[in-house]
């Protein structure tokens, strides 16, 4: 098992969305000890942020490429290619 590259909390408290050496986008419950869904990433994720809503996610990483999450269902919605180096904030 990897180690956590980034996370963020929800705003509900309860919840956080985590990336990390796996390669996997990871959606947590504080109240469960297991990830509720995980999602294969095609390379590891290095930066997290979510939306003051909490309906988005953006991740970027090794791959130079940032992504848009929905946060229900976990949808990737879009992808932001052209960064000229990993993406680590």
């Amino acid at each position: 098992m990897g180690g956590i590259n980034s996370f963020a909390l929800l705003p509900d408290q309860l919840q956080v969305v985590s990336v990390g050496q796996e390669r996997k986008l990871s959606f947590w419950d504080l109240r469960e000890p297991d990830p509720i869904q995980s999602i294969a990433l095609e390379g590891e994720a290095l930066a997290l942020s979510i939306s003051s809503s909490g309906n988005f996610i953006v991740t970027g990483g090794k791959s130079q490429v940032l992504q848009l999450w929905l946060f229900e269902g976990g949808n990737r919605l879009a992808d932001g290619m052209g960064h000229s180096g990993s993406i680590n904030r």
